[in-house]
């Protein structure tokens, strides 16, 4: 069975995998989206996690998290696969040799301290914005050999019909108002070029396109896989082609050989469909990213979430005989730190030591067990210490932010709605307007931040 048809097995399951002693349905269970050491941004959260590391996780062994617990899966993976960004790919680890130019460097120094990253929340924008470090100091080598050792350990630790590897990379672009183009690109084999295609080399998605069909031609087989088109501002399903132009039919069969499967859901939320566009849809907000005020508006949700690129796509079909969104879909985490959570009670986040405890993610109040107004937290649970109603304020600790939940909006209730909002909680737009009769039974409540 080849990793291509590992890959179709589990993203559409429709198809059926055939085999020798007949054809049958099965699922496979892995992830597609996966950063190490060699992505800038994961080397800044504190990651040093290798590909082996990660195919080791995969394999149900135990690794380091970058703030030092172990992290382990209770049952190995089918498939699995290394996608550091190929942009700046490896130039922070090369830098870990003591005989590297710039391994002394005062001016890197901070990002090579997990601890005081930290403390001092040293942002990888630090490196890269205006790109001023990388461009001040060029290191083609560096990304040749991170990708070599990127494909290499790919096939050291390719066990047929155990795990299947897959040589991958992230293709790391954005519109110019931001709106995410990532795709993540799958080698169908060990077989890829000298190194990768990156925004580098092209921000426009298309020309990342061309130059699949000139691997192709090649005889080298891949494919691309975008996500996060929730963040895209309407880039990923737009309505005609990166330049402006109305799409065609050479269009939709380019796009559909090079992407035929989209990664639906992740860390950073799912991008199913979004209320604005699903009105009629009681669950239309699951999953989905906390949209910033300024972007919660119809005209940044248009052409991101992939209902509406379905319907697109049928419409253009049926009027223009051709549908460039006809694709599979997928899951996977963006982890950082060469594995993720899979399941909600051992969830660790993705950035590193940046997210590595509740207190930071704002999933618990900071300080461990908390007392206000009539309430007494400790691990979660309130309990109520009964109060005249004319003293009673907001009522209700929320695991991803503190949620003010109380009988009126008092400025109490507004300072604590604040507090949940700075700390980027999904549940904090909705404190705002949250009030609750007094004698409601307070609860907590619980949700991954998504950063």
């Amino acid at each position: 069975m080849t990793r291509v048809h590992r890959i179709a097995a589990l993203t559409v399951g429709a198809l059926t995998a055939t085999y020798a002693a007949g054809a049958e349905r099965n699922a496979y269970f892995g992830d597609l989206h996966i950063h190490t050491r060699f992505s800038f941004d994961a080397f800044t959260f504190g990651t040093r996690a290798t590909p082996d590391d990660a195919y080791r996780y995969a394999r149900g062994e135990a690794i380091k998290h970058p703030a030092g617990f172990d992290i382990q899966l209770d049952r190995p993976l089918d498939f699995y696969a290394v996608t550091d960004h190929a942009r700046y790919l490896g130039r922070w680890s090369a830098m870990m040799d003591p005989n590297h130019p710039l391994a002394q460097s005062p001016e890197i120094q901070p990002f090579f301290d997990a601890k005081k990253l930290a403390e001092t929340g040293v942002s990888r924008q630090t490196a890269v914005r205006g790109r001023s470090f990388f461009t001040a100091h060029p290191d083609p080598e560096a990304t040749r050999s991170a990708w070599r050792e990127t494909i290499a350990s790919a096939e050291r630790n390719y066990e047929p019909g155990k795990l299947t590897t897959f040589v991958a990379y992230e293709y790391t672009s954005s519109g110019t108002d931001g709106g995410n183009q990532h795709r993540n690109v799958i080698f169908r084999s060990a077989k890829a070029p000298e190194v990768p295609f990156s925004r580098l080399d092209s921000p426009n998605p298309e020309d990342l396109w061309d130059w699949l069909e000139g691997l192709r031609a090649q005889g080298i087989e891949a494919l691309a896989i975008p996500h996060n088109s929730n963040q895209s501002a309407g880039h990923k399903f737009a309505r005609q082609k990166n330049s402006g132009e109305p799409f065609d039919a050479a269009y939709a069969r380019l796009r559909m050989r090079n992407e035929p499967l989209v990664e639906v859901t992740q860390i950073k939320g799912t991008s199913e469909t979004h209320p604005l566009l699903s009105t009629n849809d009681e669950w239309a907000n699951f999953e989905i990213e906390f949209l910033p005020p300024a972007n919660r508006k119809l005209e940044y949700v248009r052409g991101s979430y992939v209902r509406e690129a379905y319907l697109t796509g049928l419409e253009l079909e049926e009027n223009e005989g051709f549908n460039p969104y006809r694709f599979g879909m997928i899951g996977s985490s963006d982890g950082h730190n060469g594995g993720s959570a899979y399941q909600e009670s051992k969830f660790f986040s993705k950035l590193g030591v940046l997210d590595a405890t509740p207190e930071l993610r704002g999933s618990v109040p900071a300080g461990g067990a908390q007392a206000w107004g009539d309430v007494s937290q400790t691990t979660g649970r309130a309990a109520r210490v009964p109060k005249p109603p004319s003293q009673r304020g907001g009522q209700t600790w929320g695991a991803s932010g503190l949620v003010a939940c109380g009988p009126r909006r008092t400025p109490a209730n507004r300072s604590m709605t604040r507090s949940a909002a700075k700390r980027r909680s999904p549940l904090a737009g909705r404190a705002s307007g949250c009030v609750c009769s007094p004698a409601t039974t307070s609860r907590a409540m619980r949700s991954k931040t998504r950063i």
